[in-house]
């Protein structure tokens, strides 16, 4: 299970436990968040729009997207 806070963690869960299984910070926090394909979406306040690898946590991209991502 994956989570987006306001002060910009973005924060992987185990489902039965609960478990923090990584933590990663965007800039501007976090307004928007999904997963899919292994990988993890997130919309940030500072109109970037990140991929990071739902497993590591690392960051697989990050592109400006010119306005704010909501949903």
């Amino acid at each position: 299970m994956y989570a987006g806070a306001d002060d910009g963690r973005v924060l992987a869960l185990g489902l039965t436990s609960g478990a923090m299984q990584w933590e990663k910070f965007v800039a501007g926090g976090v307004n928007a968040i999904a997963a899919r394909g292994g990988c993890v979406y997130v919309g940030a306040g500072n109109k970037q729009f990140h991929c990071l690898d739902a497993r590591a946590g690392s960051f697989r991209w990050s592109k400006p997207i010119g306005s704010f991502a909501t949903g």
